[in-house]
């Protein structure tokens, strides 16, 4: 049996933000599958790192992911590396304000974790891991 890494990624807004009348909040575009699986460090395969990731970035009037930080460091720079890329990749609706479309704040919580992986596909169980929301 062997083992695989695969982040996962689920998003749920977070209670605290600010709850705007005017604000319609980002979303992932339609059809768009937020997972960083590629992304995975190929050449740590072997010592299979997990650990997990606060990232926030900014949701630009386009959709497009700009400016992604770190908040909290997984311990591991090439999964920090690779969890940066990933958000890089992702697309969204843009938040709006008043119908017209406005950047918005984005936090979202990647974790890296291990499944078994055998001739009949994954298996293990596993929860809610990553948790995002917009800040207008």
């Amino acid at each position: 049996m062997r083992k695989l890494i695969l982040p996962l990624v689920l998003l749920m807004p977070l209670s605290a933000l600010a709850e705007d009348a005017d604000i319609e909040k980002a979303s992932p575009a339609p059809g768009e599958k937020h997972s960083c699986v590629e992304f995975y460090p190929q050449h740590r395969r072997e010592g299979m790192p997990t650990g997990s990731n606060d990232i926030h970035f900014t949701i630009t009037q386009t959709g497009e992911v700009k400016d992604p930080i770190v908040v909290k460091s997984s311990s591991d720079t090439d999964l920090d590396k690779a969890a940066l890329a990933c958000v890089a990749a992702w697309l969204y609706t843009p938040a709006k304000k008043d119908g017209v479309p406005v950047a918005a704040g984005w936090d979202v919580t990647l974790n890296w974790a291990l499944f078994a992986h055998n001739h009949r596909g994954m298996t293990g169980e596993f929860g809610p891991v990553t948790r995002s929301g917009s800040r207008p």
